[in-house]
């Protein structure tokens, strides 16, 4: 594929393939090859999907997954293929890993979620609206319940435990709201 607008599939409700093709070539000069890729989405518990002759990865999925290894107080994450990888100094590190957590991913979520989108928003990336929107009533809702006040591990268990809420009271098919009271 020539360029990433070739490689890019949009089948609508949000939903966005990138072919892994793409991402490899961005990688490459670390010395990324498919192979490692298809290593590296299986760490962070992406899938991938094989479309005719290609492999594609769904963007959102993708990107949280990423944006949740990078964050500020992450253990260090090795690359599958990196040196230290096969060195055997993951298992022998504690401040290391290797494969994302998916506990840490789902009660995070919606942390992570915003992170993304305060990340976006600070390269001068747009969002979409309803994300924005979903952000902005999340934001209001920690205001609310004064969260800002609270330490951080009590933050991270009330915003865990509201999310884990909204998941458990919406009718199967219905986006879940980020308002705890709807």
């Amino acid at each position: 594929m020539a360029d990433r607008k070739s490689a890019y599939i949009n089948v609508g409700g949000g939903i966005r393939f990138l072919s892994a093709d793409y991402f490899v070539r961005e990688l490459e000069p670390l010395g990324m090859t498919m192979r490692g890729f298809r290593a590296l989405c299986r760490a962070l518990g992406v899938p991938m999907i094989r479309i005719g002759k290609t492999w594609v990865v769904e963007l959102f999925a993708f990107h949280t997954a990423m944006r949740a290894i990078s964050r500020v107080g992450a253990p260090d994450f090795l690359m599958p293929g990196s040196d230290l990888k096969s060195s055997g100094y993951a298992k022998r590190m504690q401040h290391c890993t290797d494969k994302l957590d998916e506990n840490f991913y789902r009660d995070n979520f919606e942390i992570i979620v915003g992170e993304l989108l305060a990340t976006r928003a600070c390269h001068g990336l747009p969002s979409p609206k309803v994300t924005v929107k979903a952000a902005r009533d999340a934001a209001k809702r920690l205001v609310e319940f004064g969260i800002q006040d609270l330490p951080d591990g009590a933050a991270r268990k009330k915003a865990r435990l509201a999310f884990k809420k909204n998941m458990k009271d919406r009718a199967p098919g219905k986006v879940p709201s980020v308002n705890a009271d709807q």
